[in-house]
């Protein structure tokens, strides 16, 4: 009987073919832009995985898109439903707890003994490791015969983006995750080791001899994927996540010129190091945010060895613009971490990570409510624990209401969220790849109690709830009012009591004169949310305005409120520029050359994939030798400040406590 979950990628592969989930693209196809504007395409369009079978300059296949929809999901990891995974955890988590009685005492130690044989990682020798069959050390080790892919026009290089980074912390415990690698030359690339990462820890804490060993594996199955960008706890080691997840034991194999262990089945794996204070310039890359992540300064990764089977296959993926398959990926660490928050946080009953706000942008959460003030206390819960707690806007609402139905979630908004007094600012640490916060780092949060109201929270309630079905927007006033105030287009959702302005930037503070103009005009009557944004946004576009929302605000600094009270909040999405005290380089959105888009256009019938293949937006791309980004621009904060520093910073202030 065959294993329930894929016992390698190869076999990922053939059940994806025989579901009708993959697509094998025969023609050929560059790793230079080409394979990435096809994905592009095909994962907007809900397609399939694609693996490319004949990429030019490369005698190695390409896999793309593996994880790009909940039923290729539900394939890695062997169930009908990614909630079930969940379950597996919740049933774990309930084993753990002191049984009663000794029939349930042998019950749960006779389970616990089933879970205990099926999670440790297991060694075998190298003569069993398929990711060994082929070794390259020394002057043979040469990243140029690997198909890495170059994915947008304005990245610093090529890309490592399915890596899984293995290292092992001052005890001696290993971590593996997944941070980008960009090839430099044929043996030393970049690694994007940001402050809040596990293993940037490890490099902030080198062993004494100066030099940090690295292994990074590309192309397990999925499962070993997965857990790589799993937000785990740091004593919590992914590769016995895994065989949780899998229900049998990973394999792993030691390295040939480092002390680590990786998966034995990966396809390739680069083996290396890192020296001590060694720096170098990383990116700009198109990123999962949609813009380009501007340069900054990283540790580098010296390669000692490539070990790989003797016909690997090239395991990537493509994140820019929403939506790729790193939203699958994201969506199954919310269903798979439910029972983890819930265990700590007992009122949740659900939440939800649009793919709009890109992982840290936005969490819905709905509760059972239980005292005044509930929602607030889930806010700063949220902005506590692990990961989340760089999440910029968290929404609460009761439990009757569907997490993952926005329009539900935008009504309960509207119709209980009194701008004034449910709204909870806060500051705190952000995404360092968020390029809205003036410091890079850290920045504004907002807290929105979309809860029912209660009287013991002070509330007159009966008054509210008939004041609000009596107030509803006049559209014909509140357009005169858009059109005097000086915005371009404009949009009313009546249902969210919502309204999205444009403006045509060309000042400092343009958007927030705009905004305080609206929420305090008697014609903004019935509104609770007015949200401007840049001349080039499509107003109708719901998805895309929040994607903009919440990628360009600080919450605290964009917020504008109504100086009377009693009106709509402004939220000012728009560009920030030097006049309005932002003193770091915006970065430019991620836009395919029209060369390589006119180039699928041509060919698309050549690749035999059923989608349309519809260009994506923007439709136009950049023309002949146009650059969006300048030499000088970076990823650095206001006085300089980037990555590396505030390692420093970290690295400083635990010398002095020490």
């Amino acid at each position: 009987m065959a294993p329930r979950t894929p016992t390698d990628l190869r076999d990922f592969i053939e059940r994806l073919r025989a579901a009708g989930e993959l697509v094998e693209v025969t023609a050929p196809v560059s790793s230079e832009l080409e394979i990435t504007e096809i994905v592009d395409r095909v994962s907007k369009e809900q397609g399939p995985a694609l693996l490319f079978s004949n990429v030019v300059d490369s005698h190695f296949p390409v896999l793309a898109n593996q994880f790009g929809s909940a039923r290729r999901l539900a394939i890695a990891f062997g169930v009908d439903d990614i909630d079930e995974v969940g379950a597996r955890i919740s049933e774990l988590l309930t084993l753990t707890k002191p049984p009663k009685g000794l029939r349930a005492k042998l019950a749960t130690a006779r389970k616990l003994g089933g879970v205990a044989r099926s999670v440790p990682p297991k060694q075998v020798r190298a003569s069993k490791a398929p990711c060994q069959q082929v070794v390259h050390t020394g002057d043979d080790v040469d990243l140029d015969t690997i198909p890495i892919l170059r994915c947008w026009p304005e990245d610093g290089g090529r890309y490592v983006t399915l890596p899984l980074v293995f290292t092992k912390d001052r005890n001696g415990n290993r971590n593996c995750g997944m941070y980008r690698v960009q090839q430099y030359d044929r043996n030393t690339c970049g690694m994007h080791w940001q402050i809040h990462k596990d293993a940037a820890d490890d490099w902030r804490h080198m062993p004494p001899s100066g030099r940090l060993e690295v292994a990074v594996a590309i192309g397990t199955d999925p499962i070993v994927t997965y857990s790589a960008s799993c937000p785990l706890p740091k004593d919590i080691d992914e590769m016995v996540f895994s065989g949780f997840a899998r229900g049998r034991r990973v394999e792993m194999v030691q390295c040939r010129t480092v002390d680590l262990q990786v998966p034995a089945n990966a396809e390739f794996v680069l083996e290396g190091y890192i020296e001590q204070g060694e720096l170098r310039t990383e990116g700009p890359f198109g990123d999962h945010t949609g813009y380009y992540s501007l340069a900054d300064e990283y540790p580098v990764f010296h390669v000692t060895a490539i070990t790989r089977r003797r016909d690997p296959i090239w395991a990537a993926t493509i994140v820019g613009v929403p939506d790729h398959e790193d939203k699958w990926m994201g969506k199954a660490t919310e269903r798979i971490f439910l029972p983890l928050l819930q265990m700590v946080q007992h009122e949740v009953v659900d939440y939800d990570l649009p793919s709009e706000g890109v992982f840290h942008g936005c969490c819905i959460v709905s509760i059972s409510k239980k005292f005044p003030a509930h929602a607030n206390k889930i806010m700063h819960a949220v902005w506590g624990t692990a990961l989340l707690s760089l999440t910029k806007s968290v929404i609460v609402v009761d439990d009757d209401v569907d997490v993952h139905d926005y329009a539900a979630v935008a009504a309960r908004v509207a119709e209980c969220w009194d701008p004034d007094l449910d709204t909870v600012y806060s500051r705190g640490p952000i995404d360092v790849l968020d390029h809205a916060p003036t410091v890079m780092g850290m920045g504004g949060k907002i807290g929105i109690d979309a809860t029912r109201p209660w009287a013991s929270e002070g509330r007159d309630v009966d008054a509210e709830a008939a004041h609000a079905r009596a107030e509803a927007v006049d559209a014909e006033a509140f357009a005169r009012l858009v059109r005097d105030a000086g915005g371009l287009n404009h949009r009313v959702v009546a249902d969210a009591a919502l309204a999205i302005v444009s403006v045509d930037k060309q000042r400092g503070g343009q958007a927030q004169r705009l905004l305080a103009n609206l929420v305090d005009d008697d014609a903004a009557r019935g509104l609770k949310l007015i949200v401007a944004v840049d001349a080039s946004v499509d107003v109708d576009d719901l998805a895309h305005v929040a994607f903009r929302t919440f990628g360009n605000t600080d919450p605290v600094r964009d917020s504008v409120r109504s100086s009377s009270g009693g009106g709509a909040l402004g939220i000012d999405a728009t560009t920030k520029l030097a006049a309005e005290g932002y003193a770091r380089d915006w970065p430019a959105d991620i836009v395919m050359t029209e060369q390589v888009k006119q180039q699928v256009d041509e060919r698309w019938s050549e690749y035999g994939i059923p989608t349309p293949g519809a260009r994506t937006v923007p439709h136009e791309g950049l023309a002949p030798g146009e650059t969006r980004i300048r030499p000088t621009d970076t990823a650095r904060g206001a006085g300089g400040t980037g990555n590396a520093e505030m390692a420093r910073d970290g690295i400083a202030a635990q010398a002095t406590q020490g």
